[in-house]
């Protein structure tokens, strides 16, 4: 992780995975212009992406780890 507080692509790329589905769902039922709908998705992805991690993959990753210290 570079920075806590400020992940970059990379650190929510599993989040982005899993949730970039929800994201071109939802911009397309908004019925934009393509060009404006692409913003709309990208911009909706990775701010999904980065709630997912923040609430979900952090934690489980957290108590993961606490648990596997020697």
């Amino acid at each position: 992780m570079r920075g806590v507080g400020y992940p970059i692509v990379g650190d929510i790329s599993y989040s982005l995975y899993l949730t970039h589905w929800i994201a071109n769902d939802v911009t397309r039922l908004l019925q934009l212009p393509q060009l404006v709908q692409w913003g709309a998705y990208i911009g909706t992805a990775i701010t999904g992406a980065y709630i997912s991690y923040r609430l979900f993959e952090l934690p489980v990753r957290d108590r993961l780890r606490a648990k596997t210290k020697p």
